[in-house]
């Protein structure tokens, strides 16, 4: 699950890495930037600032996961 850094948003990745979410403006699903723009009515969104998961008792960004990734071992 990764929501923003809020908690207001919840999203489920799946099996494919899309995500689905859903909330008073429907049922989203697809990128990580096309579900971050349609929860937020947005016409555009980063998903990988704004979808959040949690670390250590703390809410990161995605992008640390990512920004771990390219690093390496």
């Amino acid at each position: 699950m990764l929501s923003d850094h809020t908690g207001r948003h919840l999203a489920r990745v799946r099996a494919d890495g899309t995500l689905s979410s859903s909330n008073a403006l429907g049922e989203h699903r697809g990128s990580i930037h096309q579900v971050g723009a349609a929860v937020q009515g947005a016409p555009a969104c980063n998903g990988w600032t704004f979808w959040h998961i949690e670390v250590e008792g703390a809410r990161r960004p995605i992008d640390h996961l990512r920004q771990q990734v390219r690093a390496g071992p």
